[in-house]
């Protein structure tokens, strides 16, 4: 099968079976950050009656992650917390796809540069809303890239601004 998730994975094995995911719940680690729980809950809200997605972080800096999708569960191995982050990623984009019926597979990834960024110039166009920007965060996550530069030359008159009227 051709490439499901974006961005591409660094390596993807189909495994028999189907996992089949109307609702998730998660099972993380004690000590896990709030930020990293919140994440998942905006993806999937956690229902403890749902497909267990069972979360492991392993405390370094890489990135990388492997994402199991077996037919009675699945495991997220994650070097951080953003590497789980990308791995749930994956596993909603794979969700979209497939409509929830899943074909079982082993998904190992890490990104080939620690900086995935995306630059929004707000000089010659619209300026976004609060609201707008958060929307643009969002989907750039997905995404995986973790970097956002917006430009913003003469865009905004600040207070401190010499010159201003």
């Amino acid at each position: 099968m051709g490439m499901t998730i974006i961005p591409k994975v660094k390596e993807e094995r189909i495994l028999n079976g189907n996992a089949v995911i109307h609702r998730v719940h998660w099972l993380f680690p004690e000590e896990t950050e709030d930020r990293l729980r919140s994440a998942a809950q905006a993806l999937f809200p956690d229902d403890p009656a749902g497909y267990p997605v069972r979360v492991s972080l392993l405390d370094t800096e890489s990135q990388a992650y492997r994402l199991r999708i077996l037919p009675e569960g699945a495991e997220v191995e994650a070097d951080c917390a953003a590497a789980a982050f990308y791995a749930m990623q994956s596993l909603a984009m794979l969700h979209r796809l497939y409509a929830g019926t899943i074909p079982c597979r082993e998904i190992s990834d890490a990104p080939g540069l620690p900086f995935r960024g995306f630059m929004l110039d707000v000089t010659r166009g619209r300026v976004p809303t609060m609201s707008s920007l958060k929307a643009i965060v969002r989907q750039l996550a997905r995404y995986k890239i973790n970097k956002l530069q917006i430009y913003i030359e003469n865009a905004f008159p600040f207070e401190q601004m010499p010159g201003r009227p």
